[in-house]
């Protein structure tokens, strides 16, 4: 019996390292192609004057953080069915066999590995979730309140004011005072105003809500419905830009307190709070269905069933969205409907069928 338990023990070990490596590689390659492509959504608003390069690394790695809740849940799927598939192909579970060891005892590693994993997705879906969403929507807010001089790119031509100020600057340096190549055009009415200057010198926060933008020997021209006037060349125009205040960011479900959703009878707030019950549920069940996933014929080889793996994580992850987006009109339980769904599915796998085909009569 103790040493029934000592070789249950060496073969858990085993197991969990021969997981281990693959959920590490799936967990860094998933993470980088994610980082990947909101990084370069970003750099698109950057490449617009949106964005600092600041901002993008710190909405990137945000968007990276929050996007573990599903990737760990993910990385441990594919990597339990790679090692599964690792073990049969190299009959190495038909050695196992033949030592006594009975297959359904490589669930207990597994459930092992799933519940301490899903105890942290729970954790961070149900306090890190949130915790990230809010830093995140208050820097997207602070992005959007940088000043007009902020977000303006050397050469390009931005309207401002409900397109009735035209702005564009040549030159504008990364860090320091002075600009150069000016032009400004100004509509109010009937009237318009164009003022050029081949210097100008910004001095940030001049006031407590703008800046302040001098242009050297400014020329500044004046044109209505009577004709245009040249009103001379200015030693220094001076005019104020304003910055911008930061917009609350409201009352976002992402960013707010789990027990205030629990309590919100908010479709919306209640959709948020199921998706977060959900990922820890997701992870046990995914968990699951790598066991029976991973079987495969020695000659198959380790990856055979990796392809039927990723289509059947696809379809639950887009039932999901669909539950959510139900949940958000209305429909109270339509989430734990897709999750229930799921698990009736995954434990199905594990009936014997052939057994029961035989008993019924049936060839299967």
């Amino acid at each position: 019996m103790v040493c029934r338990g000592f070789r249950q023990l060496i073969i858990n070990k085993y197991l969990v390292r021969e997981v281990a490596v693959p959920f590490v590689a799936v967990g860094a390659i998933l993470t980088a192609i994610f980082t990947t492509y909101s990084m370069t959504r970003f750099l698109d608003k950057a490449a617009d004057g949106l964005l600092k390069t600041s901002e993008v690394l710190q909405l990137t790695a945000l968007k990276s953080l929050i996007a573990q809740e599903v990737l760990w849940p993910v990385s441990l799927f594919v990597a339990l069915v790679i090692a599964l598939g690792r073990l049969y192909s190299d009959w190495e579970m038909t050695a196992l066999r033949s030592f006594g060891f009975a297959e359904h005892r490589i669930l207990l590693p597994i459930l092992s590995l799933a519940a301490v994993l899903a105890i942290i997705v729970g954790v961070f879906s149900f306090a890190g979730r949130p915790w990230a969403y809010a830093l995140l929507y208050e820097l997207e807010a602070q992005a959007e309140a940088t000043s007009e001089l902020d977000r303006i790119k050397p050469g390009r031509f931005y309207l401002y004011d409900d397109d009735t100020r035209v702005v564009f600057i040549e030159d504008v340096p990364e860090r320091g005072e002075r600009v150069s190549g000016l032009f400004i055009r100004s509509r109010e009415g009937d009237d318009i105003q164009l003022i050029s200057a081949p210097d100008g010198l910004v001095k940030e926060f001049a006031t407590p809500d703008s800046h302040e933008l001098t242009l050297l020997d400014a020329q500044v021209f004046k044109s209505s419905g009577q004709g245009s006037d040249f009103l001379g060349v200015f030693g220094s125009f001076r005019m104020l830009v304003p910055v911008a205040a930061v917009e609350p960011i409201g009352r976002k479900p992402k960013a707010l307190n789990s027990l205030t959703l629990r309590g919100s009878s908010s479709p919306l707030d209640q959709a948020e709070y199921q998706w977060r019950l959900s990922a820890p549920v997701s992870t046990m069940l995914l968990a699951l269905l790598a066991v029976p996933l991973g079987r495969s014929r020695p000659r198959q080889g380790r990856f055979a069933r990796l392809t039927a793996a990723v289509v059947i994580y696809a379809v639950y992850f887009n039932l999901l969205g669909i539950g959510r987006t139900w949940v958000e009109q209305g429909a109270t339980d339509a989430l734990w409907v897709v999750s229930s769904g799921f698990a009736v599915f995954v434990l199905a796998l594990y009936l014997p069928w052939p057994r029961i085909g035989k008993r019924l009569g049936l060839r299967l």
